[in-house]
């Protein structure tokens, strides 16, 4: 009869012996540290770790040399790196961590392989199910873990029991099972009331389901058993930060790094929260230290990440969220991140390919549709933009980001009603919502309702948007209802606020420059104006150089007139488009000017039905960027990184994460 041991720790010691064996009995593999590295190991009875020569772990009296590690706890080590005979080993929890001989260890895989019979019969045959259900869990056999947990719970004695509870409330946890994980940690607790490791993850599982005061609660109660116990110092951290209350945050998360200065966690927590605080400098340091010291962590590299996108250095975010997903590739939100720094580079297929991923992982997140479709505009795949952005309404009717988008992107497909539908939806909803007014202008001014428009646009300016855009959209109104003088007003105030806005210069110069009442034209000033135009533009804009053409016309420079008309055709791929500017560089070669009234849609040039989609494409890319980059502006870093903080759950990127603000002024 097998004597039974009397503390799950004396249990998992037999186990190990058993799966072990002696060092003879390592495969030359075993033997190569080289060929482990990365890989899950289990050690022998009587294995010391040590660092700089110090035994800091001795497996063979089961204790730690360091205080606040649960000694019954057990042990499954990653081999970090190797050098001539020995491994480095980490828990990558606390702090069991240091070189060990390699004959020391077993790769985990060995102990249950599938193909391993021997093996297999060994472990089986051991009478300490709760051990080999860590095994399991180790190994990804969720159900076989807790068959053997459940095993545990009916057979062991109370000591085995408690560790039996506590052992299936993690696993529970992990499939989000939270209200039953959470009753497996009180069982545990009701059978040793000062089992501190119980109140410990009890917490933590409390925090993932957002029961903070609870969890405060389980932490103060741990600490009060054992003041040294880091974990507990460490996830009380963590709650403080979610609320905010960042000084009582940074007191835990320093003393857990006082306790242990090798807890890696702690670090992260401690960077992450400096990262809220917009400290960067401060919050670096701290996750460079925590990748060190356990390089298998992923969220803090997803946290240094969120730091490199805030400041726009979107290739090392991209390296950094890359290496989150290397770590673990079934979490949604590494790769919105990382979809996210793709977009700040301009890596638009690459961005698609990452919020794709991020959608199979989690199918049901409106969000996530919404950012991908912003993409998908910006290829100008606009058809698979609606899909997307029609599937975001469908799932989160009042996610307003949607409807808007969907507004702009019918825009770019010409089709103006439903477009205006979409805003007007929004208006129902926010009647003072001033992006909503605006994009339903632009609409009415492009089906042709000028008096709708202006209507609009003075409410978006009301509400408080009051850039360039806006009083060009208003300047361009005016001028298709003749109003040459209000035209003139809202286009030069537009130049004046924004010198950068190459558009407003060019349709003040045509109004100065074409106009058919002479009190109005000003050809030196049209001159002038268009010039900017085209050298902000590098010369490459047709619809410029054609402008600045018809400037130089009323100035009676025909020279040039001619030229910069020649220029304006030679960059036109339209043919229609290329047949009337040629008519009007015959009128500039007989020496005459150009004088027109405004057009039926207020256009500065005669377009042709593929150059005003075109137009009207280019005119949704920018407002797309530019409320991605307003809504970059207005997202603090404490902001991005609380919400990138849900661990397992789908994190929106940031154009995305702030869509409830994105068309806010």
């Amino acid at each position: 009869m097998t004597t039974r041991p009397s503390t799950p720790f004396l249990a998992m010691l037999t186990l190990l012996a058993a799966i072990a064996g002696e060092p003879g009995d390592l495969s030359a593999q075993q033997m190569n540290g080289a060929s482990l590295v990365g890989k899950k190991v289990i050690t022998k009875k009587g294995t010391v770790l040590k660092v700089e020569g110090k035994v800091v772990y001795d497996e063979g009296r089961g204790e730690s040399l360091k205080q606040g590690l649960d000694r019954s706890k057990f042990h499954i080590y990653k081999v970090r790196k190797a050098r001539e005979g020995e491994v480095w080993l980490s828990t990558g929890d606390v702090t069991a961590q240091g070189w060990t001989s390699v004959s020391n260890i077993v790769p985990l895989d060995a102990t249950i392989a599938d193909n391993d019979e021997a093996t297999r019969e060994t472990l089986f045959n051991d009478r300490n199910p709760v051990i080999r259900a860590l095994v399991w869990q180790a190994l990804g056999k969720v159900d076989e873990a807790l068959a053997d947990c459940e095993a545990a719970i009916r057979l062991e004695p109370p000591e085995d029991r408690k560790f039996a509870y506590f052992v299936r409330g993690q696993i529970r946890a992990e499939q989000r099972l939270y209200n039953e994980a959470v009753e497996d940690c009180t069982e545990a607790i009701q059978l040793d009331p000062r089992y501190v490791e119980a109140y410990v993850n009890r917490g933590a599982i409390r925090i993932r389901s957002g029961s903070y005061d609870h969890a405060l609660g389980d932490f103060n109660k741990a600490i009060e058993i054992d003041p040294r116990s880091t974990c507990a110092y460490y996830n009380r951290g963590v709650v403080w930060t979610k609320r905010k209350e960042y000084d009582r945050a940074f007191a835990d998360y320093d003393q857990a790094v006082q306790l242990d200065p090798a807890y890696a966690l702690a670090r992260c927590g401690r960077g992450g929260a400096w990262a809220r605080r917009g400290e960067y400098d401060r919050a670096l340091p701290d996750l460079d230290e925590a990748i060190r010291l356990d390089p298998d962590l992923a969220n803090a590299y997803k946290y240094r990440g969120v730091i490199w996108h805030d400041k726009q250095k979107f290739s090392k975010a991209a390296d950094d969220f890359g290496k989150a997903i290397e770590l673990d590739p079934s979490r949604a939100d590494f790769f919105t991140w990382r979809s996210s720094a793709w977009f700040g580079i301009k890596e638009y297929g690459k961005a698609v390919e990452d919020g794709t991923r991020a959608i199979q992982i989690n199918p049901n997140d409106a969000s996530m549709y919404y950012g991908r479709a912003t993409i998908w505009n910006l290829l100008g795949e606009h058809g698979e933009a609606i899909a997307d952005l029609t599937r975001a309404i469908e799932i989160n009717p009042d996610l307003k980001s949607s409807r808007l988008c969907r507004g702009i992107t019918r825009i770019a497909m010409d089709d103006l009603a439903a477009a205006a539908g979409d805003f007007g939806h929004v208006i129902g909803d926010d009647p003072s919502s001033p992006s909503a007014f605006y994009y339903r202008a632009v609409a009415a001014f492009e089906q042709g309702h000028f008096d709708l428009a202006i209507e609009d646009v003075d409410k978006a300016m009301a509400f408080g948007r009051s850039h360039a855009a806006t009083y060009r959209l208003r300047g361009d109104a005016w001028y298709a209802k003749w109003d040459y003088e209000k035209a003139i007003a809202n286009l030069d105030y537009a130049a004046g606020q924004d010198p950068l806005d190459h558009e407003a210069l060019d349709g003040l110069a045509w109004i100065l420059a074409t106009a058919t009442d002479e009190r109005v034209r000003d050809g030196g000033r049209a001159v002038e104006s268009a010039t900017r135009a085209c050298q902000l533009t590098d010369w490459k804009n047709p619809e410029h150089l054609a402008t600045l053409a018809a400037s130089f016309a009323e100035v009676r420079d025909f020279e040039n007139a001619v030229k910069r008309q020649q220029a304006a055709i030679d960059l036109t791929e339209d043919p229609p488009t290329q047949e009337l500017r040629r008519e009007r560089l015959a009128l500039y070669a007989a020496r005459q000017p150009f004088h027109v009234d405004p057009g039926p849609r207020g256009a500065h040039d005669v377009m042709s039905p593929g150059e005003r989609r075109a137009s009207l494409t280019a005119f949704v890319n920018k407002a797309i960027l530019s409320e991605h980059e307003r809504a970059r502006r207005e997202a603090t870093a404490g902001e991005i990184i609380r919400r990138a903080d849900r661990e397992n759950t789908a994190t929106k990127a940031p154009w995305v994460d702030h869509a409830a603000a994105l068309f806010k002024p």
